[in-house]
């Protein structure tokens, strides 16, 4: 019975207990972790910007870093290819983006970024990485850490609960009262950054970007400006008019639904909250 009461205690202060300890531990980002979060993507342009902004802030960043290299040119929001550059010396992103240039670059940025939003994997691959690192939170952990802790509890609570009654009917009533508890253990659990909403980035992740921010070089090119804070943080007016026009930057938040979302946005929907979640 003594073993029974220990774990009947233990379900109820672990139902808030973790929660909360990790809303708490979360405020407290160590500075090792952020110096290991950093180091993990490095100065990869394409993992910054899905960190900072999703898919369409990569388009954004890659876009910006080949005009600057002169393999796009951009005059007041109509984008085009210089020259044909090949295959040879690009990365898979560049060669992405330097095709939805080359098919949709006339109707300007939302149109790249909805073209390049068509193909898939690299995108894919990058939000994956970072989800390896725990900068941003996948959607399976979305769906399941929070429900699987207030499941959790509710098992405890229950083995305990029927060790310690006699009769099966109070049992299940006193049970019945716990679903409330562990339905705001849930809701605790599901508070965490990342956890719900449209913006995937945890706690640690938007720890990573403040310190990239901070050390960012006075002399650092727009591209890295433009995948830290969109094109808002570029230095360099003229260009940033040349490249976006009157678009609007690309950011993680989707206001929108997945059923009017199209192109980038619905593969920002789609990395967040698979359909077949």
């Amino acid at each position: 019975m003594v073993g029974l009461w220990v774990l009947y205690g233990s379900g109820i202060v672990a139902g808030i207990g973790i929660p909360v300890a990790a809303l708490i531990g979360e405020r407290r980002v160590g500075t090792d972790a952020v110096r290991a979060g950093l180091e993990s993507f490095g100065s990869s342009l394409p993992a910054l910007a899905m960190l900072s902004g999703g898919p369409g802030r990569v388009v954004d960043a890659v876009l910006t870093d080949l005009v600057e290299r002169e393999v796009v040119v951009a005059d007041a929001g109509v984008l085009s290819v210089a020259l044909d550059p090949g295959a040879e010396g690009f990365t898979m992103a560049e060669l992405l983006v330097i095709g939805a240039v080359r098919h949709a670059g006339a109707g300007g940025i939302r149109e790249v970024r909805r073209d390049a939003g068509q193909v898939r994997l690299p995108f894919e691959m990058i939000f994956a990485e970072l989800v390896r690192y725990r900068l941003l939170v996948g959607p399976r952990r979305r769906t399941w850490w929070p429900a699987g802790l207030a499941l959790g509890v509710l098992a405890v609570l229950a083995v305990a609960t029927f060790g310690m009654f006699g009769d099966e009917t109070a049992a299940a009533l006193a049970i019945l009262g716990w679903v409330p508890f562990t339905l705001l253990t849930g809701f605790l659990a599901a508070r965490r950054r990342g956890y719900s909403g449209p913006d995937p980035r945890s706690a640690l992740g938007l720890a990573c970007l403040a310190t990239a921010e901070v050390d960012l070089p006075a002399g650092a090119p727009q591209a890295h400006r433009v995948a830290l804070g969109g094109f808002t943080a570029m230095t360099g007016t003229p260009l940033r008019q040349a490249i976006k026009g009157s678009r609007a930057d690309s950011t993680w938040p989707v206001t929108r639904r997945r059923s009017q979302a199209s192109g980038i946005e619905l593969l920002a929907f789609d990395l967040i909250r698979p359909p077949t979640d």
